[in-house]
């Protein structure tokens, strides 16, 4: 067997991209062999460095970092993390310096007090249907996010392509997606992902109390294929995915 590296460049797990203002959605997932998306609670007990490091390469390369709401809560969200030099890079190429965290939420239940606020250098955004922003309580919540320096972007349906749609309106051209099931299901469904990382952890993790994807409402089957396959010396897999795109 081959000697393999402990540690890779994410920008050779990140592979080809387009040029900035090019409209490309990532998708990056974590799962055991057993299928599980989380060890102890959290997705971060599966990774190693490389992994880590090609969360963070996967943000620096886009203009905004989708998540559900469930995610950010339960993985205590912070602000993009950036070096002087990498914001000094988004500039040349027309980004902002930092990508904000994009929430898809239907209820803007957040505690205002928490990192996702407090720790970051450009303000969260909220995706919420425009439908429900009427409703008293989720108003109030809304104006509580907003007084907190949150951004609420409303949105004109209740499907992840909408929301997908919303993004691009705003500038919000390179998308990478972090989870969760839910949401990784309804991109994935709509066929909104163009390149799909998906990093398998050489663990068996049980019993699976967390999926990569969710239970579909409606069933789809969408083809993909196999760009690049690396692995570190840890035998932890990276598998970089493009969607085949009919027509």
């Amino acid at each position: 067997m081959n000697e393999r590296p402990q540690s890779l460049d994410p920008e050779l797990l990140i592979g080809p991209v387009k040029p900035p203002g090019t409209r490309e959605t990532r998708l990056m997932g974590i799962a055991a062999l057993t299928g599980a998306a989380a060890s102890k609670g959290t997705s971060s007990g599966l990774g190693n460095d490389t992994d880590f490091a090609l969360l963070n390469a996967l943000r620096i390369w886009s203009d905004a970092v989708l998540v559900g709401a469930e995610t950010a809560r339960k993985e205590n969200y912070f602000g993009v993390r950036t070096t002087a030099q990498q914001r000094e890079a988004r500039r040349g190429r027309g980004q902002a310096e930092v990508p904000p965290i994009v929430v898809v939420t239907k209820s803007l239940k957040f505690d205002t007090a928490t990192q996702l606020f407090t720790d970051t250098r450009t303000p969260p955004l909220f995706a919420v249907p425009a439908s429900v922003l009427g409703d008293t309580e989720v108003s109030e919540r809304a104006r509580e996010i907003e007084q907190a320096g949150g951004v609420i972007v409303p949105v004109e349906g209740e499907d992840v392509s909408a929301v997908v749609a919303a993004l691009h309106a705003r500038g919000f051209a390179r998308i990478v997606c972090e989870g969760g099931p839910s949401l990784n299901t309804q991109l994935i469904g709509a066929s909104e992902v163009d390149v799909f990382h998906y990093t398998v952890s050489p663990r068996a993790v049980q019993p699976s109390e967390l999926r990569l994807f969710g239970e579909a409402d409606t069933p789809s089957d969408h083809a993909f294929i196999l760009e690049a396959a690396h692995a570190t010396s840890d035998s932890v897999l990276f598998l970089r995915y493009r969607s085949v795109r009919e027509g």
